[in-house]
């Protein structure tokens, strides 16, 4: 028997008690989504990676690699690779 503070509602014809925790399958579908976008993000994220890895060989190696360099693989840089940073705001 229902007390007066539990509540009663109607889902496809079927009778059901509602409550604080009541879930259904469209939790599952939510996850899976959740999953799939989070994959997508972990893709996009290594693929933004890889290319700030290339265009920063470029711009201070000159070198068209995808290899993690350090910034003193070529030497002491000059001070005008400050400038570096200034001129890709341009672009």
């Amino acid at each position: 028997m229902l007390g007066s503070w539990q509540k009663t509602g109607t889902r496809a014809g079927i009778e059901t008690q509602l409550g604080d925790f009541t879930t259904d399958t469209r939790v599952l579908v939510v996850a899976a989504m959740a999953v799939v976008v989070a994959t997508a993000a972990v893709g996009a994220s290594w693929i933004l990676l890889r290319l700030i890895t290339l265009i920063t060989n470029i711009a201070y190696h000159g070198r068209l690699t995808l290899e993690g360099l350090p910034l003193t693989a070529t030497g002491s840089l000059p001070p005008v690779s400050i400038l570096i940073p200034v001129a890709s705001k341009e672009f």
